[in-house]
Order: structure tokens, then C-alpha cells, then sequence
């Protein structure tokens, strides 16, 4: 009697002579050597018995046909060949019920097409960032309320010195917000500031002077 089996290279249906069953035969297509089953073993058969086949895996094709068993070097091969399609089952030995190819080997599942979410707004090349005042884009915060403040309170307390604070802070503040170093948004206050810093201190001199030359003048 002859046995049936198939190639676990090429596929191809074989028939060898029942007295070759266990030994090497080679396949007359693709050469390519193979252990012949035993008679009681067949392509649509079940699962060999434990231990019989160890490792052994059979594939069921989308078309119900069945091949096996065959180790998982063998099966692996056979996936590599583009035999074993996301459609194929696979059945392990001592397991129950058949898995999805794609369970066994995961890049069979196909790859998912990325759907745009839309059109890209369009970018104008160097365009030109522009500037708010107190943004980020600033360096320094300005200062204007503290050098009015200043300024405000030398009035208040005939301090010299506060006035002469508050004109310098201001000086330099303004500097730096022309030279972009510092939020403009305050230059306003700044301004005034500076201003009324200036007219404060200008009349200390003045009425300073006024004095030094009455002194002068009454006892010259």
C-alpha cells in the first residue's frame, strides 16, 4: 500500500510505498528531504498522539483543506513562503481549538491605513513672528508702575533721593524697551515717571542754588 503526504517545502502531493513510513525520502520537485508519515497519519487527519510528533502544528487553508503535522521549524518556513495567510488556522498538539494565523504569527495582520485629518494649513517661509507686548517674547517685565511710584513719592516726602532713583530706573527702562530688551507696554507710565522725577529734582536744585546764593549774598 502506498501512503499519501504532501512536501513540507513545496506542497506538492506525494505517494511513497508504505515500507518507507519514518524514514528520509526527498521530494522529486523541489528536492527538498522530509520524514514520510506513518500510514495512520494523512493530511486531513487529527492530531498525532502526544509526544509522537513533538511541537507539532497543523494549518487548515481557507478552502477547509488540511495539512500536518509538521514541527514549528516547519511551520515557520512555511510562513516565511507566504503559504500562511491571515485566513489560514493553525492547530497546536494537545490544544483543543483551532487559532487565527495571525495569533501565532502576528505580521501576518494586515497593515491599518492611516486616514489624514486634513488639510495642512499652509507656511509662508521666514515668515515674520510678531511681538505683543507682554508676551513671553520679552526679556524683562517693565517697571512702570514702581518708577511713578517713585517718583510720586518724592513729592510726597521731599526725598531727593528717591526722585533721583526713580529717574535713573526710568532712564535705563526706556533704554532697554527701545533696544527691544523689555515689555513695552509700559512705557507710558515710565515716561511719566521720569518726567515727574526730573521736574522734582530740577526744583531741588533750583530752590538749593536759591539759597547757597542768599547765603553767599548775606554774608559776602
Amino acid at each position: 500500500m502506498a501512503i499519501d503526504s504532501t512536501c513540507q517545502s513545496c506542497g506538492k502531493h506525494l505517494r511513497v510505498a508504505d515500507e518507507h513510513a519514518g524514514q528520509q525520502a526527498q521530494c522529486p520537485s523541489c528536492h527538498a528531504l522530509y520524514t514520510v508519515p506513518p500510514r495512520s497519519v494523512g493530511m486531513a487527519l487529527t492530531l498525532a498522539a502526544p509526544g509522537e510528533y513533538p511541537d507539532s502544528w497543523q494549518m487548515k487553508t481557507p478552502e477547509g483543506l488540511v495539512y500536518g503535522p509538521v514541527t514549528k521549524l516547519d511551520l515557520d518556513h512555511w510562513c516565511r513562503q507566504g503559504r500562511i495567510t491571515p485566513r489560514c488556522q493553525l492547530l497546536q498538539e494537545r490544544r483543543d481549538n483551532w487559532m487565527w494565523a495571525a495569533e501565532v504569527y502576528p505580521e501576518l495582520h494586515p497593515a491599518e491605513v492611516m486616514t489624514p485629518i486634513g488639510p495642512a494649513a499652509p507656511v509662508t517661509a521666514y515668515a515674520p513672528m510678531p511681538i505683543v507686548p507682554g508676551s513671553i517674547f520679552y526679556p524683562k517685565a517693565h517697571r512702570g508702575m514702581l518708577i511713578l511710584v517713585l517718583a510720586l513719592l518724592g513729592y510726597v516726602s521731599f526725598c531727593f533721593v528717591v526722585s533721583v532713583v526713580a529717574l535713573i530706573l526710568g532712564w535705563q527702562d526706556l533704554s532697554e524697551m527701545k533696544a527691544g530688551k523689555m515689555d513695552p507696554e509700559g512705557r507710558m507710565l515710565t515716561l511719566i515717571g521720569v518726567i515727574l522725577a526730573g521736574v522734582w529734582i530740577a526744583v531741588t536744585l533750583g530752590y538749593i542754588g536759591f539759597w547757597i546764593l542768599a547765603v553767599m549774598g548775606v554774608f559776602g
